[in-house]
Order: structure tokens, then C-alpha cells, then sequence
């Protein structure tokens, strides 16, 4: 696994602290000044006064109004992380997200790694490990760190998708530590839960709740005898471990918003001017159609002759019936993306709740149903976003980790073409998560800068082109006034290249500028009129 994630890891890199600016910087933003990337940094600094609300207007319309003050609804857990930084210093305020999300990566592989082992070791004992198993997990583990959603959150660093990072890493620890729990509880491991579940709870609510959820169960599970007579007495420090992080979320929720849990909607400056006039509510099982179609779908990405050869899909999702949805945006499918994740997850949940199943894959079934129900959640919101994606990526890897074990358990007992047939299939659908997922996450979106990303982005395009005998030329619309959308990745020139731009995914803008000089002097546009 060592060499898997070493493999990614270059790569993770380039999309995190570069993405065609060709000045690396672990302090990259997406946006100039910090700008919607400082909402944790203001956030501690309003905990350095004692208080949760932030100065007027320093949120935008992302900020909820409560009696006067404005709130932000992101948690507490990243903010905490800023403040040994920002007590000494201003000068980093909304530069730190780059930072914040490449820890997160490294927390997510060190737990993924714990749990990948200790899923083994529950499901297949002492089985030695064969060279075999362990270059299937090698690739897996590359699957997750470079084959994932991940890679996309690193592309894009500012407070949205580090939300996502943190709340993803945070929840694979916990569920590490409830498979321990369940596999033999101490008083170290049930602490250990507690405190994860907690980071968890002041980081991300959807993902909080399943872990809440995961403990109340492995309660019942322990006062119920299932793990044994002896066991019985462990019941209440394991409901306490997720019942105490969810009182301490009660109370953040009420000293911000006034109620004890969600966010009300009306209070929120972006909802009231742009969202008040859509009907029905964020969460409704009439999203159920659409956003299945939309994560869970086939093929659910966009194949093209054009680098990076695999993209989003052309155009945002859309609803499925008579469906008012929030927001839309492109968004690729989770077994479309991370068909080696989705697989063995799936084999790794029949598994665990296929009828008379043996006892120690029956223990993982608690962790899969705790980080199920934030998928359940993002099934049930009427909102359509990338980073959505994930809130599924806990269930992976846990699923995965078992279906690995257990697929390894039954080839064990075959032939050595059949084994060498299985690691074939498994190399081949790591590497092609990689390559989607590195593909995806260099595409252009609406938050990019302009010019030099998408001037550099688009040469790059033209190179590759040339290289393969696929002029990009022919990916080019010509007009006198750009359309009012286009496919993504379309190039658009105006008129005798008084403009060049190309359409990136959502985002600020819906055309981005590839070159600054207009006429004659636009060499790269030049080039592809020639």
C-alpha cells in the first residue's frame, strides 16, 4: 500500500498546489485574496472573543442571520486546526485551505490504511498474505488516495471542499474505531471513538449523524449479547460515545441558528434572494429519481477525442419529473469514477447482511449502515454538486476493505490463472480510476482565474492534439457573440480571434477568457484558425 500511495502522490500534489499556474504553492485559493476560502479563519477568530459570530458581511450571501449576527455553517473542527496559526499571524487569513485539505489527505490515508488492515484481519484471521493480496491492495489503496473523489477536493482548494476533506478523513477514523469496538471494546477504543465522532459532529453534519448513528447501534448490538454475555456491560460508554458528540453538536447548532439541528434555510442571505421562490424543501424522497440517475448512474462521465479524454458530463444534471431542484451542477457518478471502489464495496455489503453470514463480516455491518445514512442524505437533498461525491467515499472504502477480504477468502480455495485473472481486473480498474479522476479534476471550472490556467490548459490541449493526430481545431465554434452555454469544454472564437475562450463546469463565469490580447496578437487562437 506503501507504494500506492507513494505512486498518487505527485500527481495529488501538481492538482493541489499548482493546476497549470506553474508556481506551486501549498497556500494556493482559488479565489484572489482568500475570498470565500476564510470562513473557518473568521470563524476562529471570533472564538479568540469568546463568541461564534463573525463581522456583517464578511460571509456574503453564504452568511445566516440570527437575532442580528451572522453565522457561517460550517463547522468548528477546521477553525480549531487554524488557531494555533492565526494567534500569531494575519498575514495567512483565507490562505490556509491548501494547507488544511493535504493534511486531511494524509489523516485519510493513515485510517484507510488502519482500516483496511483491521477489515482484513476481522474477515480473514491469520490467513498469511500472499503476493498476490497484497498487490490487489496496493492498487486498491491507490484507488482511493489517486482514484477518487479526492483528487477533485485537492483540484479546487477553499472552504467548500475542505469541508468535504476533513468531514471524509474524520469519518474513516471513526468508523476504524467502532470496527474496533466491535471487535473487542477497551476503554482506550471507545474513547477514541467518542473524540473521533466528535470532530466528526463539528465538521460535517450529514457525516456526524451516521457516525451517531453507527455507535447507538453498536450499543444495541452490545446490551443485546451478540458479542457475548461478558460484553453486555460495554453498552453505555458506546452509546455515550456517540450520544455526548451530538449534544456538544445540539449546542453549536443552538448558540449559531436557534434550533437544535439542520440549518433554517430562511435565514440564509443566498437562499432568500435567490432560492425563496423555488417550492418544497431541500430534503424530499421526490429528489430520490434524480439524484440515483445522477451518483449512481451509467456511465456518468463524458468520453471525448480531446484531452483530458475524460470530463464531467457535458451539462449540469438535470431532474427527473416534475422536479424543482436548488441547484445543478456536472457531476460524475460514483461507479462511473471509481468503478474498483463501487465493486467491491458492493461484494463487501452482500457480505455483510446476506442471510447466516459468519459472525465477524456480521461486524461490519454496523459501519456500513453508519456510513451509509449520509449517502442516504445526499440522496434526499435537492442540491447537485461534485463535491457531494464525498459523502460516498467512507462507505467505499470500508465496503471495499471488506469485499477485498472476502474475495480474497474465496480465492484462497482456486486455480493461480484464476487469482492472476482477479489482480489483472483489479489493476486494470485502478488504474482507470486514476486516470478519471486526475482527468476530471484538471478540467476547467468556472472558479479559475482566467487567462494563464486556461491559456496553459488549452495549450497543453492543442500539444497533446498535434501529438495524437486529433487537431483541437476541431472541438472550436466560430461566431461574432458567444452562446449564452455550450458543452463543457467547448472553445469558442469570436470573430477573427477578437476573443478566445473555452466553457468551463459551474462556477463565477460561464465562458472562460484563454487569451488576454484580442486580434492578431492572440497567437494560440492564431494557431488554430491555421
Amino acid at each position: 500500500m506503501t507504494v500506492g500511495w507513494l505512486v498518487v502522490t505527485v500527481p495529488y500534489l501538481w492538482f493541489l498546489t499548482d493546476l497549470w499556474n506553474r508556481s506551486p504553492s501549498l497556500l494556493r485559493t482559488v479565489l484572489p485574496n482568500g475570498r470565500l476560502g476564510n470562513f473557518y479563519d473568521l470563524q476562529a477568530r471570533a472564538m479568540f472573543h469568546g463568541h461564534l459570530y463573525v463581522p456583517s458581511g464578511s460571509l456574503g450571501l453564504e452568511a445566516f442571520v440570527h437575532d442580528g449576527r451572522q453565522y457561517t455553517y460550517y463547522g468548528l473542527f477546521p477553525s480549531l486546526l487554524r488557531m494555533p496559526i492565526l494567534l500569531f499571524t494575519h498575514r495567512l487569513d483565507g490562505r490556509l485551505s491548501t494547507l488544511s485539505i493535504l493534511l486531511a489527505w494524509l489523516v485519510t490515508g493513515v485510517f484507510s490504511t488502519l482500516l483496511l488492515w483491521r477489515v482484513r484481519g476481522l474477515i480473514r484471521g491469520r490467513a498469511l498474505l500472499g503476493r498476490a493480496e497484497a498487490v490487489t491492495y496496493g492498487f486498491l489503496f491507490a484507488a482511493i488516495m489517486g482514484g477518487s473523489i479526492l483528487v477533485y477536493l485537492a483540484a479546487n482548494p477553499w472552504v467548500y471542499t475542505e469541508d468535504v476533506a476533513w468531514g471524509t478523513a474524520l469519518t474513516i477514523g471513526s468508523l476504524f474505531a467502532l470496527v474496533g469496538v466491535l471487535e473487542a471494546p477497551t476503554r482506550q477504543r471507545v474513547m477514541a471513538t467518542g473524540l473521533l465522532i466528535l470532530a466528526v459532529e463539528l465538521t460535517r453534519g450529514s457525516l456526524g449523524l451516521g457516525c451517531v448513528m453507527g455507535a447507538a447501534l453498536a450499543a444495541v448490538w452490545f446490551a443485546s449479547g451478540h458479542s457475548g454475555s461478558e460484553n453486555r456491560r460495554w453498552w453505555l460508554p458506546v452509546f455515550l460515545a456517540g450520544a455526548l458528540p451530538l449534544c456538544v453538536a445540539f449546542a453549536v447548532s443552538w448558540a449559531k441558528f436557534g434550533v437544535l439541528s439542520g440549518y433554517p434555510l430562511h435565514d440564509q442571505l443566498y437562499f432568500e434572494r435567490y432560492l425563496s421562490t423555488i417550492k418544497g424543501s431541500y430534503f424530499s424522497l421526490t429528489y430520490v429519481p434524480t439524484t440515483v440517475a445522477t451518483y449512481l448512474g451509467l456511465p456518468g462521465l463524458h468520453f471525448s477525442s480531446v484531452f483530458p479524454f475524460i470530463t464531467l458530463p457535458s451539462y449540469p444534471a438535470r431532474a427527473v419529473g416534475h422536479v424543482s431542484l436548488f441547484g445543478s451542477e456536472e457531476v460524475a457518478s460514483v461507479p462511473g469514477s471509481m468503478p474498483l471502489l463501487f465493486l467491491l464495496a458492493l461484494w463487501g455489503l452482500i457480505v455483510a447482511f446476506r442471510p447466516h453470514a459468519h459472525r465477524q463480516p456480521r461486524m461490519v455491518a454496523i459501519p456500513l449502515i453508519a456510513a451509509g445514512i449520509p449517502v442516504a442524505i445526499i440522496l434526499v437533498f435537492g442540491f447537485l454538486t461534485q463535491r457531494f461525491v464525498g459523502d460516498f467515499l467512507p462507505l467505499l472504502v470500508l465496503g471495499s476493505a471488506a469485499g477485498m477480504a472476502a474475495l480474497w477468502n474465496r480465492l484462497q480455495r482456486c486455480n493461480r490463472r484464476l487469482r492472476v485473472v482477479v489482480l489483472g481486473v483489479v489493476a486494470g480498474l485502478s488504474l482507470f480510476s486514476v486516470a478519471a479522476n486526475t482527468a476530471l479534476a484538471s478540467t476547467p471550472t468556472g472558479w479559475w482565474s482566467g487567462y494563464s490556467q486556461a491559456y496553459r490548459f488549452v495549450h497543453f490541449q492543442k500539444a497533446i492534439g498535434d501529438f495524437i493526430g486529433v487537431p483541437l481545431a476541431e472541438n472550436v465554434v466560430r461566431g461574432q457573440r458567444r452562446p449564452v452555454s455550450a458543452p463543457l469544454d467547448q472553445l469558442f472564437i469570436a470573430g477573427d480571434c477578437a476573443g478566445f475562450y473555452i466553457s468551463p463546469s459551474y462556477g463565477l463565469r460561464s465562458w472562460l477568457p484563454v487569451e488576454a490580447s484580442p486580434g492578431r496578437r492572440n497567437s494560440l487562437c492564431q494557431s488554430l484558425l491555421k
